[in-house]
């Protein structure tokens, strides 16, 4: 849906297809099955690099909003024997600190992704 919201007639950086998929959307008269279908691939340069930096943006603000990993770390490791592990309290603080780990985990990877994307719509 980003890449629709970024689509532009005027676009000259749009594959000729989807250009004319562009123009028609402006016009209301877009077939929507060849719309969707044009948009599940890059569609332009211009396009892609508005899309990653919004990816991107979101990505960064989710991962400010996380504790640090090395924090998570040790409150995900299973019970130490430490008094109060084992206690249902102690396992869904681990439980909590195992989501946050793979939520990061999860960001970090799309940030990788986004960030090939923008340099490749950089150089295009």
């Amino acid at each position: 849906l980003l890449r629709l919201a970024n689509l532009s007639p005027g676009d000259a950086s749009l594959e000729e297809g989807v250009r004319r998929l562009a123009e028609a959307l402006a016009e209301w008269r877009a077939d929507p099955t060849a719309l969707w279908s044009a948009l599940q691939r890059p569609v332009g340069a211009a396009v892609e690099a508005k899309v990653a930096e919004q990816v991107l943006s979101v990505c960064e603000e989710a991962l400010a909003a996380l504790p640090p990993a090395d924090e998570l770390a040790p409150r995900a490791k299973p019970d130490q024997g430490l008094p109060g592990d084992g206690t249902a309290e102690a396992e869904r603080a681990r439980c909590a600190a195992r989501v946050m780990l793979g939520e990061r985990s999860a960001l970090e990877a799309c940030v990788s992704v986004w960030e090939k994307v923008r340099a490749a719509a950089a150089a295009a």
